[in-house]
């Protein structure tokens, strides 16, 4: 078979994971999100070549309602948990900066309800599965 890539992923890289899953003539799903390639703590080492590991670029929760949680292990659960605590903080984050902006012409009123409004919103999307 051919090689797809001709150069290693390294520490730095930019790509995107786009995990899909089409059932022909039925429907299809796929999850699109930016990652950068960062070194990772393991607990073993492989001689002096570091681990490599990704971070979520894109802080985006994945819907509940299209999560089984019955197929995931501990494990997978524990991903998607501290996923969405992630994307809670930064999300969180960017809207408090944003209303201390204030709203210009908009107005500050409905910048502090729309603020509201998403922060309910992330919450209920970020909660532990």
């Amino acid at each position: 078979r051919r090689r797809m890539y001709l150069h290693p992923i390294e520490e730095g890289f930019y790509l995107s994971d786009e995990p899909g899953f089409y059932r022909e003539g039925a429907f299809g799903i796929r999850i699109e999100s930016d990652l950068v390639v960062q070194p990772a703590e393991t607990r073993y080492a492989w001689g002096t070549r570091p681990f490599l590991g990704f971070r979520y670029c894109t802080p985006v929760p994945f819907c509940h309602a299209l999560i089984d949680v019955s197929l995931l292990t501990p494990a997978q659960r524990a991903w998607v948990d501290a996923h969405h605590a992630r994307c809670r903080e930064e999300v969180t984050a960017g809207l408090l900066r944003h209303a201390a902006r204030g709203g210009g012409a908009v107005g500050d009123a409905e910048i502090k309800a729309d603020v509201e409004r998403s922060l309910a919103w992330l919450e209920a999307a970020t909660k532990p599965l």
